[in-house]
């Protein structure tokens, strides 16, 4: 059994490793995200797909803008331990390069690199101490390509 939280988890690879990872009977997976309309469509899918599977807790959060101390008590009333954080969550900027400007990349950068840090440090490491001493906990990192760059001409 593995208690899995991945962010970025309404759509892409967060939508499909959640329903991956729920398909397994023994998998509790808490899937973030900031649309409570998609975390609402996974949860469907999800119990269609995986009616006899794991089991979904989704959340509505923002990784970067949220405060963490509403999320913790969520985590650890579903959770004795974390196994797996999957840090998924991203931001695209969907426009030409001569028209980005520097907040755009800010934004995309704190929700890509320093939104994944924060998440990393405040549910792994800071609030389930824990962890630290089952010597077999895992975090990983995804950022799709989307995410990591802006069309010089459009």
């Amino acid at each position: 059994m593995a208690n899995i939280i991945i962010t970025g988890a309404s759509s892409g690879v967060g939508f499909e490793a959640v329903l991956d990872l729920t398909s397994k009977k023994d998998n509790k997976v808490i899937a973030l995200a900031r649309s409570a309309d998609k975390l609402r469509k996974l949860h469907e899918i999800a119990s269609q797909l995986n009616y006899d599977g794991g089991t979904l807790f989704p959340a509505q959060f923002d990784i970067v803008y949220d405060d963490y101390t509403t999320l913790i008590p969520f985590i650890q009333s579903k959770f004795d331990s974390v196994d797996i954080l999957i840090n998924n969550a991203g931001a695209l900027i969907n426009k030409p390069f001569m028209e980005t400007s520097g907040q755009d990349f800010a934004e995309m950068l704190q929700t890509n690199i320093m939104g994944h840090d924060t998440a990393r440090c405040s549910i792994h490491a800071r609030r389930f101490p824990y962890c630290q001493h089952q010597q077999h906990g895992r975090l990983s990192r995804i950022n799709e390509i989307s995410g990591t760059f802006s069309l010089f001409y459009q």
